[in-house]
């Protein structure tokens, strides 16, 4: 067949605007694949020692970073990667309808990846995934927020509060020279991280496992995406319209006194240490008009009354069962029980003292400012505040918006679990909390502290509570007396009186 000129040169344009056309689209997709979705999920081999967790053999999970934006304006460019773990349900027959069960740490700043080591201590894992994911700026997070010249000046004795400006600042210009934003670590923040995870995972509901501050963190993912949770146990709970900095000592304060008055309502307690409320504080009084001077770690150091009053430990439920024993040497100067006491090294936990300080100072009309309880006196000189103010106007991290002060409400099954004698996080904040949960239920743990389904030394009553709760949360809400018979058992506990 022959073609003329004119359609040879038909069909030559024709196949040049079809190989544009096709590199046009070969171009884009090229672009596209080079373009990573954002959120994503980057799983890591089951043979990589890399990650900072392995979980123990005799259990299918899997580890990676969720890859998120680090802020969400429209010009964010700059992504974070937080570490997850996915420890699949060991029981082939589970309940597929039953969300996964998501851990939120404490702190702020606590990581708490460490539960994935151990899923064996949390029984649920037989019948429902369990998540552990270390929230923005935690340890092993990236960036991580450790900031550990702020945790060196903290044990820096008498230089602290001007060692704790210095570490400051000289952490905030690490940041901020590596291009972090240090006002993209908050609460809400790590609220949309949450949700984040749920979609890539293809998750169509959460259930949420908070302690202490990831109570709070926990309110907040309800409040924010009220559709995405299916129900949350909340131990130590830490409501928005908690005013810590303001009702932290009084918080103590109180947590003392319901350990004498539980004291002198037992019988060898009361004989072993009669009136140890008023003896105590007579001791106390006197300490702060003249301090103490014992010799400790081959110095002679003064003992003020803040130190003393520091000894006694309400939110560790072993260490509270100590407090009357320790009361009472603070009241009779029994400096042979007390030495090695004072002479104990300060410890802090791996804190990501960067994150904490994000918190801590943008939330802060959230934490101060708007309590209704009357304030007493200030006890044993002791601090008000977690950060001063001075710390926040140097970490300079913009402020979170008033709403962060109101309540959650929600009608999604949720048990609030306290402990009797836990200052940090007083029972009556679960009072509070439940009073906007409509299908919510508190049980306060008779001689428990801080975080009670993590006391692994103790008889578990808090944890088989929560996994009660988490087999079925509805039918726990309509029967609850049946699962919380160890309640009764806890009332037999004894103080250490040797």
């Amino acid at each position: 067949m022959l073609i003329s000129v004119s359609d040879m040169l038909k069909m030559i344009v024709a196949m040049v605007f079809l190989a544009s056309l096709i590199a046009c689209v070969g171009h884009h997709t090229l672009l596209s694949s080079n373009t990573p979705t954002i959120p994503r999920f980057e799983e890591v081999l089951p043979t990589d020692t890399d990650f900072p967790v392995s979980v123990p053999k005799g259990f299918t999970s899997r580890r990676g970073y969720l890859i998120v934006n680090e802020s969400n304006t429209q010009d964010a460019q700059r992504t974070i990667s937080l570490p997850v773990i996915i420890i699949k349900a060991s029981r082939a027959d589970k309940d597929k309808r039953q969300a996964p069960i998501l851990k939120l740490a404490g702190g702020p700043g606590i990581s708490g990846l460490n539960a994935a080591a151990y899923p064996s201590a949390y029984p649920w894992t037989s019948d429902r995934d369990f998540i552990v994911m270390g929230q923005r700026g935690t340890e092993h997070a990236k960036p991580a927020l450790m900031c550990p010249e702020y945790l060196a000046a903290l044990a820096s004795g008498n230089n602290a509060a001007d060692q704790k400006v210095k570490a400051a600042k000289t952490c905030k210009q690490r940041y901020k020279s590596s291009g972090v934003n240090l006002s993209a670590y908050h609460s809400s923040a790590s609220a949309q991280d949450i949700e984040a995870l749920r979609n890539v995972l293809n998750v169509e509901k959460l259930s949420l496992y908070g302690g202490s501050y990831g109570t709070r963190l926990a309110l907040t993912y309800a409040r924010d995406f009220p559709n995405s949770v299916e129900s949350m146990v909340l131990d130590s709970p830490m409501p928005h319209t908690a005013n810590y900095d303001e009702e932290n000592v009084q918080n103590f304060r109180e947590a003392i006194e319901v350990i004498t008055t539980v004291c002198s309502r037992n019988g060898p307690c009361s004989t072993r240490f009669p009136n140890l409320q008023k003896r105590f504080d007579h001791a106390i009084d006197a300490a702060r008009l003249t301090p103490w001077n014992i010799k400790l770690n081959d110095e002679t150091q003064r003992v003020t009354d803040s130190d003393l009053v520091s000894l006694l430990n309400p939110a560790s439920p072993k260490k509270s069962l100590e407090i009357p024993k320790i009361m009472d040497a603070i009241a009779n100067r029994d400096l042979q029980l007390l030495t090695p006491l004072l002479a104990e090294s300060q410890r802090f936990t791996r804190f990501a003292w960067g994150q904490r300080l994000s918190i801590w100072c943008s939330e802060a009309a959230s934490f101060t400012g708007h309590t209704k309880r009357q304030s007493r006196a200030d006890f044993a000189s002791l601090e008000t505040r977690v950060v001063d103010q001075e710390i926040c106007e140097i970490w300079d991290v913009d402020k979170r918006p008033a709403q962060e002060k109101a309540p959650t409400t929600s009608s999604v099954p949720t048990l609030v679990i306290a402990g009797q004698f836990d200052h940090l996080t007083p029972p009556r904040w679960g009072a509070d909390i439940i009073s906007t949960l409509e299908n919510s239920y508190l049980a306060v743990i008779p001689y428990g502290g801080h975080v009670e389904t993590n006391n692994w030394g103790g008889d578990g009553c808090a944890m088989n509570i929560a996994n009660a709760f988490f087999k079925d949360e509805r039918q726990f809400l309509t029967n609850a007396a049946t699962s919380v018979s160890c309640l009764e058992a806890r009332q037999k506990t004894k103080f250490n009186m040797d």
